[in-house]
């Protein structure tokens, strides 16, 4: 494909390192000690709840309404794109909003199907881990995110008439936002990749399922 969502989501990558084990469906919130300008305990909750908010809009799979149908509407990849770009602006500051660029959700949904059929029929997600690790020079809460990342792709079936399931993949990486307080609000201000991951086990799918983890220093997406 001839763009790759990788920068602007959570990415993969295969290497032998030992896989991550984290307790299915229960999000951990850890606040460090000896700061006194760390988060406070609903602090954390408010954070938690607007990096979740952002992950809603930016895990997108193509609308079930028109799975049938091997190209999207205009209408539809107008609605799929300016909902991402409202949900940046809305949870996080100008600089991250602007930061994202021009990359199109819905451009590379169709990119999928017209390279070889793939259907990205969910895309789902779920906060494991919400830790914060310091205040950065600019005064911002430096929190650091595990995720689960899953993906359930298909191909539409003109002769059944339905839709085959193809496969699900599903990763585990971490990400590191610095969230700013603006007016009394919570904002996402940017963030950087610190964990790459990759599915260790195809036949596995959820939370649970082995996963192959990589440190990197990513670059953050404002000013990176």
């Amino acid at each position: 494909m001839s763009r790759s969502r990788d920068s602007h989501r959570l990415v993969r990558v295969g290497l032998p390192l030992a896989a991550i084990v984290m307790a299915a469906g229960l999000l951990t919130v850890v606040l460090a000690t000896g700061s006194s300008n760390a988060p406070s305990a609903d602090d954390m909750k408010s954070i938690s709840a607007l990096i979740d908010e952002w992950m809603d809009a930016n895990t997108v799979s193509w609308p079930e309404s028109s799975v049938q149908r091997e190209t999207l509407s205009a209408t539809e990849h107008s609605e799929i794109d300016e909902g991402v770009a409202a949900a940046a602006s809305s949870v996080g500051t100008a600089e991250f909003a602007e930061a994202r660029g021009d990359f199109s959700w819905a451009g590379f949904l169709q990119e999928m199907r017209d390279v070889d059929g793939t259907l990205l029929l969910k895309n789902e997600h779920k906060l494991l881990k919400v830790e914060f690790v310091r205040m950065s020079e600019l005064d911002d809460a430096i929190i650091r995110v595990a995720v689960w990342v899953g993906e359930t792709q298909a191909r539409w079936d003109a002769d059944k008439d339905g839709i085959v399931l193809t496969r699900q993949i599903d990763t585990t990486p971490v990400d590191e936002y610095a969230v700013r307080l603006i007016d009394g609000h919570w904002r996402l201000a940017n963030v950087r990749h610190v964990e790459m991951s990759e599915d260790d086990d195809p036949e596995a799918y959820g939370v649970n399922s082995p996963h192959v983890q990589l440190n990197i220093d990513g670059e953050w997406l404002v000013g990176g």
